[in-house]
């Protein structure tokens, strides 16, 4: 007697939960975000060659969210840091050409914005995707690479990580008997699923060949391809985040590690990582809409080896200011502290350190926030690429906390 087999369950089940993703692809189901309209019409603008400035700036200033993030990019030490106060003194500092690229990104970040029950999820891999698109166009004029192409490559080519979010958020909608699960269990099924979703990125955007192969293939780069320097950019830029989500300052020496980069590229990268988050935090703002429970397991805490106790007043500073909240213990790479407002986890923001004689600003990644006693909140923050003076102070004041009894 044959015996029914039980369907797996997706919301337990990796391989389940990726064939439901790839479902709504093959059913047409699954939604494709359009190509941002202004960064469309810039593009095709600025590709004619022969147009002028006040083309561009009629173009941007239809759209007063592309507006604030061209004016704090062009503030944003990625650009070069000074004080820029009109659109076209900002158009002026970073080109056209590099106004194009951020219309891209700002359209594209509306989405990121949206809440959802795996909003964090969503966040850090658009963060690690701007990372990934600033590596690229650094490392390509030394490559003799097109900068353009280089960003655009980097900023897409795991853009199906966020479309894979998307199309869970949206079975999640409609399931309400969906338990929490860890973010390993979520990233399984992305990560079996993600490249087939970009390529239909691609195929739908129209995208060349060179961006299709850096989706294709960026996890194995084919040194055949003729795009092969471009895919290995990208190769190259996701070992580069792995070690900035993972050390605190990434040095050359740390960078030598990665065998495709030369010498002189890790140099020139380790001075320019740290004006990284910037740009990240300039397409950074607090989730839109009513916040929506999180189905992500909170994480064990990582601070237990070498934690020490210690009271410092910290201040948000950005992506808005707020705060105080209030250091309890530091390790050597990172802090406890409490508050009374939430910060969304696995944000990068930018934290002013009460620390004396002078204050240590830094950036750090909101690694963990769980509801505290009372009704504050108890958070766990990294520094994220620190520059060698504040890393020297961060040592300096963790090695200053008295130990624990």
């Amino acid at each position: 007697m044959n015996q029914q087999q039980s369907t797996p369950d997706v919301w337990s089940d990796v391989e389940a939960l990726e064939q439901a993703v790839i479902e709504r692809l093959e059913q047409g189901t699954l939604r494709v975000p359009p190509y941002p309209s202004v960064a469309l019409a810039l593009r095709q603008l600025v590709s004619q060659q022969n147009y002028g400035l006040d083309e561009v700036l009629k173009l941007i200033s239809n759209d007063p969210s592309l507006v604030a993030d061209v004016l704090r990019c062009a503030n944003s030490a990625f650009f070069g840091r000074g004080t820029v106060t009109s659109l076209q003194q900002a158009v002026g500092r970073i080109g056209a050409q590099q106004v194009t690229r951020l219309a891209l990104v700002s359209g594209l970040t509306e989405a990121v914005r949206a809440p959802g029950p795996l909003a964090a999820m969503r966040r850090q891999a658009w963060e690690m995707s701007l990372a990934s698109a600033a590596i690229c166009q650094l490392l390509a004029p030394q490559r003799k690479l097109s900068d353009e192409s280089a960003f655009v490559a980097g900023l897409l080519h795991d853009f199906g990580w966020m479309m894979a979010i998307a199309a869970i958020e949206e079975m999640l909608a409609r399931d309400s008997t969906a338990p929490q699960s860890s973010e390993g269990f979520w990233s399984a099924a992305i990560e079996s699923c993600h490249t087939r979703l970009g390529l239909a990125l691609a195929a739908r955007w129209n995208l060349p060949d060179l961006l299709r192969d850096a989706i294709a293939y960026h996890h194995h780069p084919d040194p055949t391809s003729p795009n092969a320097a471009y895919v290995e950019l990208v190769s190259i830029s996701d070992r580069v985040i792995e070690l900035l989500y993972a050390r605190p300052l990434v040095s050359a020496e740390n960078l030598a590690s990665i065998p495709q980069l030369k010498p002189a590229e890790c140099e020139a990268l380790a001075r320019a990582l740290p004006q990284i988050p910037e740009l990240i935090s300039a397409f950074a703002s607090e989730p839109q809409g009513v916040a929506q429970p999180s189905l992500l397991l909170s994480p064990q805490s990582a601070l237990l080896d070498g934690f020490r106790p210690l009271d410092l007043s910290v201040m948000q500073l950005r992506p808005r200011k707020c705060g105080p909240f209030k250091m309890l213990g530091i390790a050597p790479h990172g802090w406890v502290m409490k508050g009374r407002e939430p910060l969304p986890e696995k944000q990068l923001v930018e934290l002013e350190l009460a620390t004396k004689p002078h204050a240590l600003r830094l950036w750090a990644k909101v690694d963990l926030c769980i509801r505290g006693s009372g009704d504050g909140w108890e958070l766990e923050c990294k520094p994220f690429a620190l520059t060698g003076a504040s890393l020297q102070l961060w040592n300096e004041l963790w090695r200053g906390a008295p130990q624990a009894a």
